[in-house]
C-alpha cells in the first residue's frame, strides 16, 4: 500500500478510535461501572491490532511501551472492580479514570506511529540493504556478547556461592541491590537495556544467532534472578528483538497475528512461575499468588488516586516543576535521595504512602510505577498532560528513527548512545522526573548521538 494512503488509513482507524474513547468517557460519567474501564482496555487492544495492520514499525519499536501500557489498563480493570491496592491501603472503586488515561496515550501512540511510519518508508529500503552485511560488520559486537555473558554469569556465581539468589530467597529486589552495593552487578543491570538492541543484531546473522540468544539468555538469567518484575522481563525481549521485527518487515513479509498473540502468552507462562517463587510460593502458594495479584493492580494505582483526586482541565500547580527545572544543569542534584518529596514521584507518593515508609522507600531509591501522568495532571492539569504527550511523542519517535538509523549503519557507538537515551526515557514513563529527559546528562548524551550519526554517515553500510 502506497505510504500515503496507509497514513491516510490509520489516520481514519485513529480517529474512530478516539470516537469510542470519547463515549467511553462520556458513558463512565453518565453511568458509573467497572465495564468503562474493561472498555479502555479493549479499545486499547484494538489501537494495537490497528497499528500491527497499518503501522508496524512502530508496532515494533513502541512494543515495549504498549506492553507496559496494557498492564496498566488490566490494573485499571481490577482497581474500578474495587481491588485493595496494598502499597496505598484503600480500595479501587468504578469512577472512569482508565477512560481519561486511554486518551491520552491513544494521542500519544497516534502521534508517535504516524511520525515512524512517515520516516519508515524511506529507512526500510536501507535497512534491508545493510541486512545482508552485518556478518561482516558486528564481529566487535559478538566479542563484547561473550565479554558481558562471562560477567553475567560471574556474578551470578558469586551470588550463588557468597550471598544469595533473591528468586530463591524472596528478597525485596531493591532492598537486595541497597544491601549488595555492587557496582557490578548495578552495571549490568542499568546497562541491560542499552546493549539489548545490538544484542538482537546477532540473532538477525545465522552465524551470529547462538551466541546473540545466550548472551540474551544469561541476562534474562540474571534479571529473574534478582527477582526483577514481569514488565522488566518483557521489556527486555521486546527491545532486543526490534532488530528481528524490523528485519521481518523490511523484507516486505507482514507480521503474523498469530506470533501477535502467542509471543505475550509463552513470555507469561515462563516468567509467571518464577514471579511466583520470588514471591515466596514454594512455601505459601496461596500468599504468592494474592502478592502478584496486588502487584497488578499497582500498575495504574498512583494514577487511579491522582485522578480521583486531583482531576481538573487545567492546573497551574509550577512549584513542583520549577524545582525540576532547577536540577537540569546540577548533576549533583539529580539524586532521588536528595530530592526526596519535592517534585515528581515522591511528591506523589507522599499524599498516600506512611512517612516512615516512603523514607525507606527513598532510601532504597525503589518506588512505585508510572509516575508521569499523574506528576503532569497534578501539576499541568489534563489539557496540559495531552500537549506533553504529543511532545514525548514526537521526542520518543525520533529516538527511534536515530536507533533505527544506527542499527542499520550498524554505527555502535550510535546504537549504544541511542539506547542509553532510550532507558533514560523509560525511566522518565516510570518516575516522571523531567530531569531524567532535560537533565544535562541526558542532553549530552543527545549531542553525542547527533555527533555519532553525523560521522557514522561516512560509513554507511548500504552504499
Amino acid at each position: 500500500m502506497p505510504i500515503r494512503n496507509r497514513l491516510t488509513a490509520l489516520l481514519s482507524d485513529y480517529v474512530v478510535i478516539l470516537v469510542l474513547t470519547s463515549m467511553a468517557i462520556t458513558g463512565a460519567a453518565l453511568y458509573t461501572s467497572v465495564i468503562w474501564a474493561i472498555a479502555a482496555l479493549l479499545i486499547f487492544v484494538y489501537l494495537i491490532f490497528v497499528m500491527s495492520r497499518l503501522a508496524p514499525a512502530s508496532l515494533i519499536l513502541l512494543a515495549p511501551l504498549l506492553f507496559l501500557r496494557v498492564t496498566e489498563f488490566i490494573s485499571g480493570v481490577a482497581i474500578e472492580s474495587g481491588a485493595y491496592m496494598d502499597e496505598l491501603y484503600r480500595s479501587g472503586f468504578a469512577n472512569g479514570a482508565f477512560t481519561r488515561l486511554l486518551l491520552i496515550y491513544g494521542l500519544y501512540f497516534a502521534v508517535a506511529s504516524l511520525i515512524i511510519e512517515f520516516v519508515w518508508q524511506d529507512l526500510s529500503e536501507k535497512f534491508r540493504a545493510s541486512v545482508d552485511e552485518w556478518d561482516r560488520h558486528l564481529q566487535p559486537v559478538v566479542y563484547v556478547a561473550y565479554a558481558y555473558m562471562l560477567l553475567v554469569f560471574g556474578v551470578l556465581a558469586y551470588l550463588a556461592v557468597f550471598d544469595s539468589i533473591p528468586l530463591l530467597t524472596g528478597e525485596d529486589r531493591f532492598a537486595f541491590r541497597w544491601r549488595l552495593n555492587s557496582p557490578i552487578l548495578d552495571a549490568i543491570l542499568n546497562n541491560r537495556n542499552i546493549f539489548a538492541p545490538l544484542f538482537g543484531c546477532l540473532i538477525v546473522v545465522p552465524k551470529f544467532r547462538k551466541i546473540g540468544l545466550a548472551v540474551l539468555g544469561a541476562t534474562l538469567l540474571l534479571t529473574v534472578s534478582i527477582g526483577d518484575k514481569f514488565t522488566a522481563v518483557v521489556t527486555l525481549g521486546l527491545t532486543a528483538t526490534i532488530p528481528l521485527g524490523l528485519a521481518h518487515i523490511a523484507s516486505g513479509r507482514d507480521l503474523p497475528l498469530r506470533t501477535l498473540l502467542v509471543t505475550p502468552i509463552i513470555l507469561s507462562a515462563i516468567t509467571i512461575p518464577l514471579i511466583l517463587l520470588a514471591y515466596g510460593g514454594a512455601d505459601d502458594f496461596d500468599g504468592a499468588i494474592e502478592r502478584l495479584a496486588s502487584r497488578a493492580a499497582a500498575q495504574g494505582e498512583l494514577w487511579f488516586v491522582t485522578d480521583t483526586n486531583y482531576f481538573q482541565l487545567f492546573a497551574s500547580n509550577f512549584g513542583p516543576l520549577i524545582a525540576d527545572f532547577q536540577t537540569w544543569f546540577d548533576v549533583t542534584a539529580q539524586d532521588p535521595k536528595q530530592i526526596r518529596t519535592t517534585f515528581g514521584l515522591y511528591w506523589i507518593m507522599s499524599d498516600y504512602v506512611p512517612a516512615v515508609q516512603l523514607a525507606g522507600i527513598m532510601d532504597t531509591t525503589g518506588g512505585y510505577v508510572f509516575g508521569q501522568q499523574p506528576y503532569l495532571l497534578r501539576t499541568v492539569g489534563y489539557v496540559g498532560l495531552a500537549l506533553f504527550a504529543v511532545l514525548f511523542a514526537t521526542l520518543h519517535a525520533a529516538l527511534m528513527w536515530a536507533l533505527v538509523t544506527s542499527i542499520a549503519r550498524v554505527n555502535i557507538v550510535a546504537v549504544l548512545i541511542a539506547g542509553r537515551v532510550l532507558v533514560a526515557l523509560y525511566g522518565y514513563y516510570y518516575t516522571g522526573n523531567l530531569y531524567i529527559v532535560f537533565g544535562v546528562k541526558n542532553l549530552i548524551a543527545l549531542l553525542l548521538l547527533v555527533g555519532a550519526l553525523y560521522v557514522g554517515r561516512y560509513r554507511v553500510v548500504w552504499r
